[in-house]
């Protein structure tokens, strides 16, 4: 094992023993079991096509990101999605990599394109949170300072925002460098993060985003009726809801924010919709399981179907070595 990686894996360990202990000071378990034993399972089935929706969707806004470099069909990209999502849920960010590279083996797309095509994918979705995380700080500043201690608009932008528009801004430097013109794999990635396709389609994209949001939400509020439906709760709240564990899953260091995701879920949900801890972790509990399950089983058959195309094992094992 690199040393990088096993770096990373005890500061994942470390944060998720932390945050169980942290759960654990706060909670009853048999309260929490009662919480979970009250949930309602046809409301929860109803969120499973619209959370595979939202998937589709992020596909189809992959697919016009890329239009301008390559063609790549909405079926074969969200494949890569889900396997994505499936592996960041076992492994902490390495969908990230491995979903371009499934794309690229199985289009012949370049790698490079793919690649810079998911960064700017994710900083489309980094702004996107930060500008709601700014409308909620407007209105809802007490919660969020409550849910994330020191919260502040300014942090975010400093210690979210900036950063990332440091690296993307340091990549496109790079790859349209000499360096880059010498390297066919930096300036794939230059072509990849290429801002053509959002000039091409700004309101498709912006629509899709907007579309994706709704798609996020509306499972969120699904859910929170079916584990708190005596919480009387509206869009707005679950908006915030959303807010809270999306910033969970952009700075939690452990695969599939496990831990982090449920203490901000919890406290989001205490704070929000007045639920008792007891309930709140089952709130958080529940929500993870259907968001990341769903991730994690449509991801293991879409990799079942690869493997049934030719992928082996050792093929994934060298692209997170690659990644590492």
């Amino acid at each position: 094992m690199k040393a990088s990686t096993a770096l990373r894996a005890g500061a994942s360990l470390a944060t998720l023993a932390l945050a169980m202990w942290w759960l654990g000071t706060r909670i009853s378990v048999d309260a929490t079991l009662a919480a979970l034993g009250n949930t309602q399972p046809l409301m929860l089935a109803a969120t499973v096509p619209v959370i595979i929706v939202s998937h589709i969707v992020r596909a189809y806004r992959w697919q016009l990101l890329l239009q301008h470099a390559v063609s790549i069909n909405v079926s074969t990209l969200f494949s890569g999605v889900m396997i994505g999502y499936a592996f960041n849920t076992v492994l902490t960010r390495s969908g990230e990599v491995l979903r371009p590279w499934i794309v690229s083996r199985k289009t012949s797309a370049p790698l490079g394109i793919l690649m810079g095509s998911v960064v700017t994918e994710r900083v489309i979705d980094v702004c996107t949170l930060v500008l709601g995380v700014c409308m909620a700080g407007i209105f809802a500043q007490p919660i969020l300072a409550s849910i994330v201690p020191s919260f502040s608009v300014n942090d975010v932008l400093l210690k979210l925002v900036l950063p990332i528009l440091f690296v993307f801004v340091m990549i496109l430097v790079i790859a349209r460098s000499p360096l880059g013109k010498r390297f066919r794999v930096l300036s794939d990635v230059a072509r990849g993060i290429s801002l053509d396709a959002i000039r091409q389609h700004p309101l498709r994209i912006v629509c899709l985003t907007l579309l994706l949001w709704m798609l996020y939400i509306l499972p969120m509020w699904m859910i929170i009726e079916a584990v708190l439906p005596t919480s009387s709760s509206s869009f707005l709240d679950a908006t915030l809801l959303l807010i809270a564990v999306s910033i969970a899953v952009t700075v939690a260091p452990t695969p599939g924010a496990l831990g982090v995701y449920q203490g901000f879920a919890q406290a989001a949900a205490v704070l929000i919709l007045g639920a008792t801890s007891d309930a709140g972790l089952a709130f958080a509990i529940v929500a993870w399981l259907v968001n990341y399950g769903i991730a994690v089983l449509v991801g293991a058959a879409c990799l079942a179907n690869e493997f049934r195309t030719g992928l082996r094992w050792a093929d994934v094992h060298n692209a997170r070595n690659a990644e590492s």
